[in-house]
């Protein structure tokens, strides 16, 4: 069963607005936007080993990931899709400052800094 949009965009609003320690996210600084198929879901701000996801509306992107469907946003960011192998099968498409958008989701893994599990409901589990 595939996540739903709706199980995302309250995923986001739960995150919103507060600073979650991401120790895999040290050293780093920017914000990236997260698309899914064209339309911008949320941002991230990232600040030396803090993130917080924002409204996608907030000024410009250091990087954006525009990612093909829900579940691939979802297993990108939480490690389980590797952000390389997601690219080569056509699956995201990153613009920007490519480094900092591998840096940031490869950060994102550690630790699991944004409790990625709490974005779907009932028994559905990514």
């Amino acid at each position: 069963m595939a996540t739903e949009a709706a199980d995302v965009g309250n995923w986001f609003a739960s995150l919103s607005g507060t600073k979650h320690a991401a120790r895999g996210l040290e050293g780093i600084k920017g914000s990236l936007l997260l698309k899914v198929a064209g339309k911008p879901v949320a941002s991230l701000l990232v600040d030396d080993g803090f993130v917080e996801m924002v409204d996608s509306g907030r000024g410009e992107a250091t990087a954006a990931i525009d990612f093909s469907n829900v579940d691939t946003l979802i297993h990108v960011v939480s490690g389980k899709l590797n952000l390389v192998v997601a690219s080569l099968q056509g699956r995201l498409d990153a613009v920007g400052d490519l480094p900092f958008a591998m840096r940031t989701v490869l950060g994102l893994a550690v630790g699991q800094p944004l409790a990625l599990q709490a974005a779907t409901q009932g028994g559905h589990h990514v």
